[in-house]
């Protein structure tokens, strides 16, 4: 097959997000990316330019058929469409080792999941090895029964509305991850959040606490065409944690992406969180599976 290639556009958003789709359509819940990670990760980031960290391959009939999109040079994800052979895939994934050795890059990490043998047979004869650390992905089916929102007395959880001012949802993501390494969404990243095609403001959810401060916030995403909505990212301060409120919250998002037609939902948390899996489990995800990182040395 003839493929070429070249670096993102930013016309290019509805056929990644189609290409995410249609991998979720034949493999999800096994698969890397759903389309909220797609938009989040399309911010403007410090240090990051999808026009230079993206590449995209394309077909002779002008189809999308793979990407790779680079993270600081020392990582990334690389998908390839379902139809693609592994040709295609071995084409992508040179390329990327190559931008990331032009990058200085001495260790190259990527991802394949747990008993996806056809993958890590693949990353081993590219000489990866798993590495010790990845994300466990938790899955909730929507068409049965699940809690409704309860929260702690003296906090209530709500989309946020058009009076409440991005600045101070920004602020509110931040506090969440104060105690983490600090997050850079700023006000002016967060004007370019609400500007992406799927971002829904009811979606856009917080609690507020007893003195009606944002304590605890999410951003669900939701692809229709496949009926699956995520929840990315998740947080809460560091004083009203263990109390309730984001289990109260992340369950307001179930519902109203349920109320969009959704039929599951995904969230994904660092297999060394204990704490965050038993508050995504306590709101009835479960494990589907555990995506791992695998490392190479780039020669």
């Amino acid at each position: 097959m003839e493929l070429t290639s070249r670096f993102f556009r930013w016309e290019d958003i509805p056929a990644l997000h189609t290409l995410i789709s249609e991998k979720w359509r034949r493999d999800g819940p096994r698969v890397t990316l759903h389309v909220g990670d797609l938009y989040w990760g399309l911010l403007p980031w410090p240090g990051r330019d999808p026009e230079e960290d993206i590449h995209v391959w394309h077909d002779s009939s002008g189809h999308l058929t793979g990407l790779f999109w680079l993270d600081h040079a020392v990582g990334g994800n690389a998908m390839r469409h379902p139809d693609a052979d592994e040709q295609t895939e071995t084409i992508i994934f040179a390329r990327f080792e190559d931008e990331a050795r032009r990058r200085g890059s001495k260790d190259f990490s990527t991802d394949c999941f747990l008993g996806d043998d056809r993958r890590s047979a693949f990353l081993a004869d590219r000489g990866y090895a798993r590495a010790g650390y990845g994300d466990q992905h938790l899955l909730i089916d929507l068409t049965t029964g699940f809690n409704s929102p309860d929260p702690p007395e003296g906090y209530s959880v709500r989309g946020i509305t058009g009076t409440d001012g991005i600045e101070r949802r920004a602020e509110a993501h931040r506090a969440a991850w104060s105690d983490e390494k600090p997050s850079a969404l700023s006000t002016d990243v967060y004007q370019e959040l609400v500007k992406m095609p799927g971002y829904r403001q009811e979606l856009d959810l917080v609690a507020v606490g007893p003195e009606g401060a944002f304590v605890s916030c999410t951003n669900a995403w939701y692809d229709d065409a496949i009926k699956v909505g995520e929840f990315q990212p998740v947080g809460c301060h560091p004083n009203h944690r263990r109390k309730g409120v984001t289990r109260a919250l992340i369950l307001e998002g179930l519902h109203r992406l349920k109320a969009l037609g959704a039929e599951r939902a995904i969230v994904y948390t660092s297999t060394d969180n204990p704490g965050a899996q038993m508050l995504y489990e306590s709101c009835g995800f479960r494990v589907a599976g555990h995506n791992w990182n695998y490392t190479k040395r780039l020669d």
